[in-house]
């Protein structure tokens, strides 16, 4: 099993190859605020890394058509509450939609939330992209991701 910093230096290397204008700092700060709010919901780096892959491919100012934002590719209007508490809980330095520790913190309680009421993960990533009415192949494109990089860094 790999160390830590041997996960983290892979995780990094990931994060350049899917996308190359990123410096190894940045690269490196998103394994680790991502790994931070995993530990804090109970949930696999790896999964949220994937979840950035699909959403992202970690690009920090992405803005989608339909208004979602960051790193996670949330919607800040359905997460007004989380995006108070984050502002009021003064536990983020910089409460910002792009701000890593924030998109990434935020992104990952939602994930959180609905893996809560889901209780399973297709359905849980369902309801992260929202689609969970009407599925869109949204959760098997993540869950590739995830497999294919839980091999690759063994977070």
């Amino acid at each position: 099993m790999p160390t830590q910093s041997q996960q983290v230096a892979k995780a990094t290397h990931y994060i350049q190859r899917v996308n190359p204008d990123l410096d190894q700092n940045d690269a490196r700060k998103i394994v680790s605020v991502t790994m931070k709010w995993a530990s804090e919901f109970k949930l696999d780096p790896a999964l949220l890394l994937s979840i950035q892959t699909v959403e992202s491919r970690f690009r920090q100012h992405a803005i989608s058509s339909s208004g979602a934002m960051g790193l996670m590719q949330f919607i800040p209007y359905w997460h007004l509450d989380k995006m108070k508490t984050v502002v009021q809980s003064k536990q983020i330095a910089n409460p910002d939609v792009f701000d890593m520790d924030s998109n990434i913190y935020i992104g990952s309680w939602v994930m959180r939330d609905c893996m809560n009421v889901q209780k399973d993960v297709n359905k849980a990533l369902l309801c992260y992209n929202g689609s969970l009415k009407n599925p869109n192949g949204y959760d098997d494109k993540v869950l590739r991701v995830y497999e294919n990089l839980k091999q690759q860094i063994r977070i």
